[in-house]
């Protein structure tokens, strides 16, 4: 299981660990999202991602491949509607140790952490099938 951090981020520190959340990447629910236009944030091609995802689907996909989160109540600033619950959630994932090493070696880029959350979405039985 991931470790605890504080709910809220902290201020940037030039200072901070790989380990530290705020140095975590940032995933919104509109980066993978195949309803949006890359205008609307959306951060793969068409074909690679998934209709209307949650921040709880991602958060199950990512914590069933072994990756340390956490989860912030946070809207993505593109989204039209902030009052919907739809579209709240920002999931933060630890992508680097605390000395700088990759803590899994296949994934070296926030991409990859999209493209790896999109093809597992697929395969659980909550996903949505696209038209």
């Amino acid at each position: 299981m991931a470790q605890q951090q504080p709910q809220q981020a902290r201020p940037w520190n030039p200072d901070f660990k790989h380990s530290d959340r705020e140095r975590w990447i940032c995933i919104y629910p509109a980066y993978i999202n195949s309803r949006k236009t890359v205008t609307e944030g959306r951060r793969l091609p068409k074909d690679r991602c998934v209709e209307n995802p949650t921040y709880n689907e991602i958060k199950d996909v990512l914590l069933a491949s072994g990756f340390g989160i956490g989860i912030e109540n946070k809207v993505y600033p593109r989204e039209l509607d902030h009052r919907d619950p739809k579209v709240r959630g920002r999931i933060r994932v630890q992508l680097r140790d605390e000395n700088g090493g990759f803590l899994m070696p296949e994934y070296k880029t926030s991409k990859d952490i999209y493209i790896a959350t999109c093809m597992c979405d697929r395969r659980l039985p909550h996903a949505r099938v696209q038209n």
